[in-house]
């Protein structure tokens, strides 16, 4: 009895044994899919931190340079054209020119020139001397072309007006009879012309401005006489030429 008594009881404990290792097994089966997850994912963590890399590259590569906003202000100037100022160091024109200017945000600037002339050519006459002096006024627009907040090109227009006088001399020479010497004085002269012209400037600081202009003058009205005609006019240039080319260089205060 007592031998069956074991042999029941070892048999239990075999079948028990084997149910507790089943429960093992079943315990520690589902680690290997739990690295598995956790491989997957860092991987995907991974790829999405790397497509943002990839995205903010592309975004950085095609991000294009920002264009340099040009302001064009309201401003009050006076200026001064200081290439005539060296015509004091010659002995046969003294030359004075400044003006005011109105620049605009649409880019139009109002402008005005006044000027002052004293024009003794050698060559005016060449058995004589000539002399001119008067004083003249122009008026026209500008229109800006900004290249940025410095530097500007500009196109223009100018209506000018001078009055003046001029006197002269000069001798008649002869073999057969005494030389002859005639001389002529004219006051209260006119001429106006029209300009067009070109023009660059340059923003020194915001308050200081340098620029050039070529101009092409061209002769509207002036009197003519016989037989020395008018050889200079204040503001214009040789009166015997329907166009005449010039050049300016002036220096500008923004107020």
């Amino acid at each position: 009895m007592i031998i069956r008594l074991l042999l029941i009881f070892s048999i239990c404990s075999l079948f028990a044994f084997r149910a507790t290792a089943q429960t093992d097994s079943l315990l520690v089966s589902p680690q290997p899919d739990t690295m598995v997850t956790e491989i997957d994912t860092i991987r995907t963590d991974s790829t999405i931190n790397a497509s943002i890399i990839t995205d903010s590259t592309q975004q950085t590569t095609n991000k294009k340079p920002e264009k340099v906003k040009v302001k064009v202000k309201n401003a009050f100037q006076v200026f001064i054209d200081y290439g005539k100022i060296i015509t004091l160091a010659t002995d046969y024109e003294t030359k004075y020119e400044g003006g005011i200017a109105f620049q605009m945000t649409n880019k139009f600037v109002l402008v005005g020139h006044i000027g002052q002339a004293e024009l003794n050519p050698a060559n005016a006459i060449k058995n004589g001397d000539y002399t001119a002096k008067g004083q003249y006024f122009k008026a026209g627009i500008n229109y800006l072309l900004p290249l940025d907040n410095f530097n500007y090109f500009y196109v223009g227009g100018r209506y000018g007006m001078a009055t003046y006088d001029e006197s002269g001399s000069y001798e008649v020479s002869s073999t057969l009879w005494p030389s002859v010497t005639e001389s002529f004085d004219r006051s209260a002269l006119s001429a106006t012309w029209g300009e067009v012209l070109v023009g660059t400037e340059r923003k020194l600081t915001d308050y200081v401005i340098v620029g050039a202009t070529f101009a092409l003058r061209f002769m509207i009205e002036k009197e003519t006489f016989e037989p020395v005609d008018t050889y200079s006019i204040p503001g214009y240039g040789r009166g015997f030429d329907n166009t005449v080319p010039a050049v300016n260089l002036y220096l500008k205060l923004s107020l």
